[in-house]
């Protein structure tokens, strides 16, 4: 009996190692995507507005294939929409997709930060039956809060 537990146990150790290091080869994989995604042209367009959108009032971003949606929710409902065709660029393909939404995240580090926003991947059916898979950063209600709180105390301060 005791003969049957140590092929077992190497067997169960070559799997695990096999699947640590197909994890390491994947997660390479999409560290180079992004970084070939921070280097492209587009996103050295798309970077001033990342910049410019760190001292906004952020409460949702949603990156789909033809453009970066940024909802504000101060002041209420103000979209910042960048369309990439109009700006000479390509629709962005699927699969480079979700790379630059990792991207976001590795310029601006409140995106990356899981009490600041939620990070979700979303499909959106068309009329037509199509599906189309985008990004979204939603903001939490906490770091929302907190924020309306600070707002509110300048508020009070000047007063």
């Amino acid at each position: 009996m005791d003969a049957w537990w140590l092929p077992l146990a190497l067997l169960a150790v070559a799997a695990l190692s096999l699947l640590l290091f197909r994890l390491r080869r994947m997660q390479r994989r999409q560290r180079d995507a992004v970084r070939e995604i921070r280097e492209s042209k587009l996103y050295a367009h798309v970077y001033p507005l990342l910049i410019r959108c760190e001292k906004l009032h952020v409460e949702q971003i949603a990156l789909y294939s033809d453009g970066l949606y940024i909802q504000l929710y101060r002041p209420a409902g103000r979209m910042l929409t960048y369309r990439f065709e109009q700006h000479g660029f390509h629709p962005v393909p699927p699969p480079r997709l979700y790379p630059m939404a990792q991207a976001l995240a590795v310029d601006w580090k409140a995106l990356a930060d899981p009490r600041k926003y939620t990070f979700k991947p979303q499909v959106r059916v068309h009329s037509n039956g199509d599906r189309e898979e985008y990004f979204e950063y939603n903001i939490t209600t906490a770091y929302k809060d907190q924020l309306q709180r600070a707002i509110y105390e300048r508020q009070r301060a000047r007063l």
